[in-house]
């Protein structure tokens, strides 16, 4: 995929309406003519082949994108998204990969495209101090459906300062599962439905809640060649998400909203134009060695 590089001066115009109706278009389109998936396919191999590769080399995953707040039927741009996750991917079982990742993000004033230590919230015009978001390693099961507990703590990122505004220690039980593909010719479309709700440990503090929808594409000749670790793919990306504690938004009855495109690189130097910037300017220690952050597991190259 291309880089899609964002104006923001009628970012109403240039970002929500065209990409939202291209989106029900091409998904329209697809939906229309899509065939039967040939027994061939496999669905789970396919997403990895998508998303990482299945010989558990370093992959970068990367979205951009604009976060927007959202209070009943009002819709207003919070700030922009940048995202890059390290991942490496295993085979755990003829139904299950292993999956490691560390994720980095930035959230960048909408005009400048920079990262902003601060941040005027929509709705409540508030001045809140904006975290630079880094956590990991992780690991997960990858399946075509999951569920996993797992526990949230402040030791998952960088600073304990940073833990506070993200959300309270706690259990995440998350929920995911794969659609099954839309093929249309050559193309293969897999989205990945994930629900995941945080209970704190201490009853005063609030739960917190996630939904996220990844939609990745790729050739279906590629993902059919049985020699092929990996395919060239990019990717849709949408996420709805309750209030984290930095924006101070108690009391308001409302959640954020993301919408990105993606794709997946072999190195950092092939991010699009901002990610890798950002990642020099506040993590240099991950630019200069990414594999440190990110080791292989077992059986892994």
């Amino acid at each position: 995929m291309s880089t899609l590089k964002l104006s923001f001066v009628s970012r109403r115009s240039l970002i929500t309406l065209p990409l939202v109706q291209a989106s029900f278009w091409g998904a329209a389109q697809a939906v229309a003519k899509s065939v039967e998936a040939p027994p061939a396919l496999d669905r789970l191999e396919s997403l990895v082949k998508m998303r990482g590769s299945t010989d558990g080399r370093l992959g970068f995953s990367w979205i951009k994108g604009v976060r927007y707040a959202q209070v009943g039927g009002r819709l207003e741009p919070m700030c922009g998204l940048l995202n890059c996750t390290m991942n490496r991917y295993r085979r755990f079982s003829p139904d299950s990969f292993d999956l490691s990742l560390y994720e980095i993000s930035f959230y960048t004033d909408l005009a400048t495209g920079q990262y902003q230590p601060t941040l005027k919230m929509p709705f409540t015009g508030k001045s809140v101090e904006v975290p630079l978001y880094r956590t990991g390693p992780g690991r997960h099961v990858v399946k075509t459906a999951n569920s996993e507990v797992m526990s949230w703590s402040k030791n998952n990122t960088t600073s304990e300062a940073a833990a506070r505004m993200l959300a309270p220690d706690g259990k995440i039980y998350y929920n995911v599962e794969l659609s099954q593909p839309t093929i249309q010719a050559d193309n293969v479309w897999l989205t990945t439905e994930a629900t995941t709700r945080l209970e704190p440990n201490n009853p005063a503090d609030k739960p917190w809640f996630y939904k996220e929808l990844i939609t990745n594409h790729g050739s279906l000749k590629q993902l059919l060649d049985p020699a092929a670790l990996y395919v060239d793919s990019d990717a849709s990306y949408t996420l709805m998400m309750g209030w984290r504690p930095w924006m101070q938004m108690d009391g308001i009855d409302g959640h954020t909203l993301d919408h990105a495109i993606g794709g997946r690189v072999w190195s950092l130097d092939a991010l699009p134009t901002g990610i890798l910037e950002h990642m020099s300017r506040h993590h240099p220690e991950v630019v200069a060695d990414p594999s440190r952050w990110l080791k292989p597991n077992a059986s892994s190259p």
